[in-house]
């Protein structure tokens, strides 16, 4: 298996979920990952988490709103090789159209992150 260990991330936490569920290439048909197929329950603390986080998130001023966003940006470019390999194999895509949408989320953090600016 190509890609395992994957965990839950929930109200910051990463733990494991009671099932998985496998992942296949379809390409392949072989199972390259095992992620976590939370509960119900999880889905709920998730959805409480977020309520709270987007609280926190606008309370913050737009320039370090901006500064995050640029961050994450910089950690796509910067893990931008891996990425294109995990949506060629999950998804089957040419590397030239999931390099693009690796690329494009990548700037989508940019252009968003300059709104800051123009408030």
């Amino acid at each position: 298996m190509k890609y395992d260990g994957y965990l839950a991330l929930i109200d910051g936490q990463l733990g494991d979920a009671v099932e998985t569920a496998n992942v296949r290439s379809p390409a392949m048909g072989e199972v390259i990952a095992r992620v976590p197929e939370c509960s119900a329950r999880d889905a709920d603390s998730a959805l409480k988490a977020a309520r709270r986080a987007q609280r926190e998130w606008g309370r913050l001023a737009p320039v370090e709103r901006a500064a995050i966003m640029r961050r994450a940006a910089d950690l796509i470019d910067r893990d931008s090789e891996n990425l294109v390999d995990i949506v060629v194999d999950e998804q089957g895509k040419p590397v030239v159209k999931a390099r693009g949408e690796v690329d494009g989320a990548a700037e989508f953090f940019r252009y968003f992150a300059e709104f800051a600016r123009r408030i």
